[in-house]
């Protein structure tokens, strides 16, 4: 391991080392990288958006958080055995990315958007999430943040539940297209 890489190790298992998970940022150094990333959202999130069901789809996706990245944004991974098993991303909050109602309500001070997080299917319910999580929520403390914030929809109970587990509190809904979009907001 390089030093200063890995962030956190969590090991499970009955031995020292039995499948470490590492959570550590990620610098989308490959294109395999940006491809294992995309992997992990297409199985993430195929069935519930079925329209995006190819890899390439995905792609752009990841792509774009790259590019957040570039620009003041931060992307961590958890790997198992070398492999990608969730990933997600965040940066300073834009006020022009979201709508007026949600940002007027978000208060004074520097605020973090937790743009994305996607763990493999097979790996969930093992608090792969929490760990990316929470490193996200340490990344926005370091900035200087007043708090963090995200959305979901309403439709989407487990993310509805891991913000409410996390301490979030629900501070705006608005009707969309997609859904009832609710944002969660976490003081720091």
């Amino acid at each position: 391991m390089l030093r200063g890489q890995v962030r956190e190790a969590v090991l499970h298992g009955s031995h020292s080392g039995a499948n470490a998970v590492l959570v550590s940022e990620l610098n989308f150094k490959s294109k395999e990288e940006v491809r294992e990333v995309a992997e992990v959202f297409r199985k993430a999130f195929s069935p519930e958006l079925p329209e995006k069901p190819a890899l390439y789809a995905w792609l752009d996706t990841v792509e774009s958080y790259k590019t957040a990245k570039a620009q003041n944004g931060s992307a961590f991974v958890c790997r198992r055995n070398g492999r990608i098993i969730g990933a997600a991303f965040g940066k300073l909050h834009d006020p022009l990315e979201h709508s007026l109602e949600a940002c007027k309500k978000l208060g004074p001070g520097k605020h973090y958007y937790l743009v994305g997080l996607a763990v493999d299917p097979a790996f969930q319910r093992q608090k792969i999430a929490t760990m990316l999580t929470r490193k996200r929520l340490a990344h926005a403390r370091k900035l200087g943040c007043a708090a963090v914030y995200s959305y979901t929809y309403a439709e989407r109970k487990p993310k509805v539940a891991q913000f409410e587990k996390e301490g979030f509190t629900r501070f705006h809904t608005e009707p969309t297209k997609e859904g009832t979009r609710v944002y969660y907001k976490k003081t720091l």
